[in-house]
């Protein structure tokens, strides 16, 4: 069984990925069944006074029984806890949540905006191994195209506008690059840009790194995850074509929301990058 855990919150900017999240879930529900794979789907909703909607609105808004038909459940996270540089959602919280409720031998950790191929859900099928830690390729689509698709996934395979993280498909310029630099600092890198969108391993090792890391800040998390399961000496396998992971292009500006910061404190990007690298010996994230 798979454990696919999601984590979201419906706010400024964010109202739409209620819809992402129906395509999600549906998406998860047609590849599974296609494949015969037993799954579950963990929705992890962080609360606070800045949320505009709710999943269960969205949700309530489709058939009787919908989360029952699609295996599925909403895990509230409340935001207790201290977010003092004032970002929409800390995600590690949430996913967390998930990760812990999860029964699943496998767990699939990712954000609500992506879509899977079929050919991921055959890969889940046939060739997962336990102690491996998978990373994706990744592609970006338009998403305001005036033409009707049949579903999400064949319009996002209609539409790419870039790959996202070139430099991890072996017959890229870039992933050559990367090989020659013969540097495993570099490697652990390449493999930690955007690796929060997806990731997926046995929920043993899960466990075993605690998951994602608690602390005040939202960005590189998904770095701090990849050191972690480097230094613990799990292999970190980049799984290629054809199976591709699709998230399309948002329809507004979505801006890392931070509190304004004093005059002469540091600029919080060099803040959370500096942060970061205190994982670089650690065997957990919390």
């Amino acid at each position: 069984m798979i454990s696919f855990v999601t984590s979201i919150k419906l706010c400024k900017y964010y109202e739409d990925y209620g819809e992402r999240l129906i395509d999600y879930i549906e998406n998860i529900k047609l590849g599974c069944e296609i494949a015969d794979i037993s799954y579950e789907i963990i929705i992890c909703e962080d609360v606070c006074d800045k949320n505009t909607i709710f999943v269960k609105d969205i949700i309530n808004k489709k058939s009787d029984n919908y989360l029952i038909n699609h295996n599925a459940k909403i895990l509230e996270v409340k935001q207790t806890y201290e977010n003092p540089i004032g970002y929409n959602m800390i995600e590690a919280y949430a996913k967390n949540a998930g990760l812990y409720e999860s029964v699943g031998e496998y767990v699939c950790i990712t954000n609500v905006d992506i879509l899977f191929n079929s050919y991921f859900f055959w890969y889940v099928k046939e060739r997962l191994k336990k102690n491996r830690f998978y990373r994706f390729l990744q592609f970006e689509s338009y998403n305001n195209i005036n033409t009707d698709y049949l579903t999400p996934l064949i319009k996002a395979e209609s539409n790419v506008k870039r790959a996202i993280n070139p430099f991890l498909n072996v017959t890229e310029k870039q992933s050559k690059i990367l090989q020659d630099m013969n540097s495993n600092d570099a490697v652990v890198m390449a493999m930690g840009n955007k690796s929060g969108d997806i990731m997926l391993m046995d929920r043993e090792n899960w466990i075993k790194i605690k998951g994602f890391p608690e602390n005040k800040y939202w960005v590189h998390s998904d770095y701090v995850v990849c050191r972690v399961v480097y230094n613990n000496k799990i292999p970190m396998e980049v799984v290629q074509e054809p199976i591709k992971i699709y998230t399309f292009l948002p329809k507004n500006t979505q801006p890392i929301v931070r509190n304004e910061r004093n005059e002469g404190e540091e600029a919080p990007d060099v803040e959370e990058w500096n942060f970061s690298q205190t994982y670089n010996d650690q065997l957990t994230c919390n």
